[in-house]
This record gives structure tokens, sequence and C-alpha cells, in this order.
């Protein structure tokens, strides 16, 4: 059992010195920008958005998407997988590296690279993956499994969320975030088996077209 981490070294992490430069300078132009408009399913705050462990799930409509997602969880620090073609430069590979941003060789990813985001997990922030691996504008592409691998390596919840695609900039940024998925409800035994790894996938998958219908239900086209 892991020794659970004092308040102090959860508010202060030395190894994301630079993360927390670049949230505290661009949070407010960002939030200027963006204008983020939060609405849960069933009308109130899941528990433990402010602690805890737990993944984000989220669709994936552009390249500016983490930087909305840090947005929108301001409260916690957020780390996510980025492709290593990214990581060439030296510059922007130093400067991802330290905002909390794991390379991934999508074409073969390895067992570290999950490792890295579970040892960021249980420093205590929260870690965000777009399980269609690519940018998808319209709808909901296929999910990829390794969402579920890292939830399970890490025995933490998933936070379902869906990103509201803007038709100008004039409008807010809509986010709408669901209720935490155990994955581990949805398995068979102690090890989920490969089964059990495509239900739960499908499960979120429909989890987030529910976040969607949700937004819609609301505001119809708007």
């Amino acid at each position: 059992m892991k020794k659970k981490r004092s308040l102090i070294r959860r508010v202060f992490d030395p190894k994301m010195l630079l993360h927390d430069f670049i949230i505290a300078t661009g949070i407010i132009p960002t939030s200027l920008y963006l204008r983020h408009k939060r609405i849960y399913l069933n009308g109130k705050k899941p528990k433990g958005l402010f602690s805890g462990k737990y993944i984000i799930s989220s669709n994936h409509m552009s390249l500016l998407d983490p930087i909305i997602v840090c947005e929108a969880f301001w409260f916690r620090r957020v780390g996510f997988l980025a492709t290593k073609t990214l990581f060439k430069n030296k510059l922007l590979s130093f400067i991802l590296r330290h905002a909390g941003v794991v390379p991934v060789d999508k074409e073969n990813p390895s067992l570290a690279e999950f490792k890295k985001l579970q040892e960021y997990l249980d420093r205590g922030h929260i870690v965000c993956f777009f399980p269609e691996g690519a940018v998808t504008r319209e709808a909901l592409g296929a999910f990829k499994s390794g969402i579920l691998m890292l939830a399970s390596m890490a025995e933490c919840d998933i936070l379902p969320t869906f990103l509201v695609q803007r038709k100008s900039k004039w409008h807010r940024q809509v986010i709408v975030i669901g209720e935490k998925i155990k994955i581990s409800d949805y398995f068979s035994g102690p090890f989920p088996t490969v089964e059990d790894i495509e239900k739960v996938t499908e499960v979120l998958k429909e989890k987030e077209l529910e976040l969607e219908n949700k937004y819609k239900e609301l505001y119809g086209d708007k």
C-alpha cells in the first residue's frame, strides 16, 4: 500500500515548476479567450474533482484540446501523452517534458510510457487521455484501449468529458463532465480479459456519446 502524500507535497511539486509557471501565466488570457462553461451530467459536480486520483477521457477535436482541458481543470496538474515526433526539437522537448507531457510511439507504445503516467498519478496529479488517438472533428472515432491499461495499472477511475466544438471565437467553450467510471466493476475477474477490455471501451464511448447528447438536449445546435 502506497503511503499517502502530504498536503505540502501535493501542492508543491518541484518536478512541475515549469508546468505551474505556464498555468499561472496563461490562466488569465486563456480564461478570457475560452470563457469556459462547465455542464455536469446530473446537474452537480462529481465527487473528488479537486482531490483524488483519476484519468480524464475526452474527445479530440483540435490541437488546442490540451490547453482547453488544462484551463477547465486549472485546479489540478494535468499530464498528457503526445506523439514522439513533437519531441524532435530539443527546446520543445524540454518544455513538453517539464510541463507534464509524456512522449509515446503511437505505432509501438511501450509499458515504460504508461509507467511514467502512473508515477505522475501517484504524485497526486491527474492525466488526460484522448482515446481516439487523433483529432476527430465530426463523430467520435474508434476508441483505443490504452486509457484502460493505465486505469487498471494505477487502480483509478475514469472521468468521461466531452468538449463541444466552438462555432466561432465569440462562443464560450463548453465542456460536459460526466460521472466517474470504476472500470473494475466491468471486469469478470481480478484481471481484465480481452473481452472485458473491449466491453469497457464500448462503455466509455457510450458515456461520451451520452455527454454529447446531454449538450444537444440542453442547447440543440447553438
